[in-house]
């Protein structure tokens, strides 16, 4: 999976999944919510690429929204409050609550998503392939299609097909935006140049609803032939120009389109090599907190990522040029994946060795022994973040998560803390913080920041100072 945040648009992340049936784009002057039209798209420039949204994806995340498991945000998308609103008298739901305690035992971001996409189209919603054992391992099968069975029932009862047709003109107006958007290279062909292998079918579906907010997902199912579809679910961007979120930018749809379908192709990848990967796994322990942070909670899935956004690196090097190659390597190493660059220099070898190396697979066991060139050891860094998070709620910005080692929590910062202003300055939107937040990487050791928050009805000044820091870190060893 990939998160956007708005500010920027900047990226965040995540990863999986697949299914025989494929429901295409169809032009919107006769749409039917009731129904998916199987007649296939013509996508200029991406001939193997289907593109429409979804009925089962749209109803499972109305559910998803109803039962709160992601805490509200008041800059999501304007159509989170008309669900809240239209369907609040289905909060208690059987499907609701059912989703809730699915979700609180692991049901969330990609496996979530996949879910809606072993079943052909509500109302029918008929099991058309069998569950991967990711999703086994939350709960046992008997209990998904139960709960298959109530999503059935809230279908029906809320009315979700009356409420897609009275939002029929935003979903016409997001196709248009998307299809205006998409790049004129045909990603699908890069994909399966680069890889060597290729998929039955790709299928895009677009959703503002999904969860949490900015996120996108690339999951696929395989069949009973072993036939895959990979599917890419895509979330809007926001524009902060016209303050409203949109399918139509260029840029984070050429990343996603890279991104998301690129998971199905390097995933597998992976699990055949796992047990060489973790002898590494040393590695991850410094890295585990702000890995975590992006949604990557072990040293597998730091991987999928970092597999993933090397092979990005090399089809960016390849079709955009070396500008773009180095940008996108400059913020991966932002994000945490400090072994990048070596393993994006690395896949050079693969590309010259079709005949040696058929396959990544083949070349992956060449490519981990990158971690060599890496330790682990103490340093002593100017810290590098606030380490703050916030909300804006109900016209103030809510602190509502803090990083332990950041310089924010270390000064005294509390998580609930109401902020105020910042040296004077008021602060009311959260762009506001997260231009601080990156500003605060440039600040000279010993800068300090006038914080002025609001604690249990009392006004407080923190100064809130930058220091060095020691740590636990990944170190590159020199040669």
């Amino acid at each position: 999976m990939l998160q956007l945040r708005k500010k920027n648009n900047f990226r965040k992340t995540l990863l999986f999944g697949l299914c025989c049936f494929v429901s295409s784009f169809t032009p919107f002057t006769d749409f039917m919510p009731v129904q998916m039209s199987e007649v296939q798209a013509a996508v200029p420039d991406h001939p193997q690429l289907n593109i429409n949204w979804n009925v089962n994806i749209e109803t499972v995340y109305i559910i998803a929204h109803l039962s709160h498991f992601y805490p509200a945000r008041e800059d999501a998308h304007p159509l989170f409050k008309e669900v809240e609103k239209d369907f609040s008298a289905f909060a208690q739901h059987p499907a609701v609550l059912h989703a809730a305690q699915l979700m609180e035992s692991g049901l969330t971001y990609d496996r979530f998503a996949i879910f809606p996409l072993y079943f052909s189209p509500l109302p029918e919603g008929r099991q058309l392939n069998t569950f991967k054992e990711s999703l086994l391992k939350i709960a046992p099968q008997a209990e998904f299609l139960q709960w298959w069975h109530e999503i059935k029932d809230f279908h029906r009862e809320a009315g979700v097909d009356t409420w897609l047709k009275r939002h029929q003109a935003f979903y016409q107006r997001s196709n248009q935006e998307l299809h205006q958007a998409l790049p004129k290279q045909d990603i699908i062909a890069m994909h399966e140049s680069y890889h060597r292998k290729k998929f039955k079918a790709y299928q895009l579906y677009f959703s503002p609803l999904l969860l949490p907010v900015g996120g996108n997902y690339g999951p696929s199912i395989t069949n009973s032939k072993g036939e895959s579809t990979v599917y890419q679910l895509l979330g809007p961007s926001f524009d902060e120009t016209k303050n409203q979120w949109f399918f139509g930018h260029s840029e984070d749809i050429l990343y996603l389109m890279l991104h998301e379908f690129g998971h199905s192709f390097c995933n597998p990848v992976l699990d055949s090599n796992e047990s060489t990967l973790y002898r590494y796994y040393y590695l991850f322990l410094p890295l585990q907190a702000q890995m975590r942070r992006q949604g990557y909670s072990n040293w597998a899935s730091v991987n999928y990522e970092l597999l993933n956004r090397s092979v990005h690196a090399r089809l960016l090097l390849k079709y955009y040029g070396k500008e773009a190659y180095e940008k996108h390597l400059q913020e991966e190493e932002n994000n945490g994946f400090v072994f990048i660059r070596h393993f994006a220099k690395r896949l050079a070898e693969f590309e010259k060795n079709t005949q040696k190396y058929p396959h990544l697979e083949s070349f992956y066991p060449e490519l981990i022994q990158e971690f060599k060139h890496f330790t682990v050891g103490i340093t002593e860094i100017p810290q590098a973040s606030l380490g703050l998070w916030a909300r804006e709620e109900k016209g103030h910005i809510k602190i509502d998560g803090m990083d332990k080692i950041g310089a924010g929590f270390l000064s005294g910062i509390q998580d609930g803390d109401i902020l105020l202003s910042i040296d004077g300055q008021a602060i009311q939107k959260t762009k506001q913080l997260e231009a601080l937040m990156e500003a605060w990487s440039t600040y000279p050791v010993g800068k300090q920041l006038r914080f002025k928050i609001l604690r249990e009805n009392q006004e407080k000044e923190i100064m809130v100072t930058k220091e060095l820091a020691k740590e636990i870190a990944v170190l590159e060893i020199k040669q």
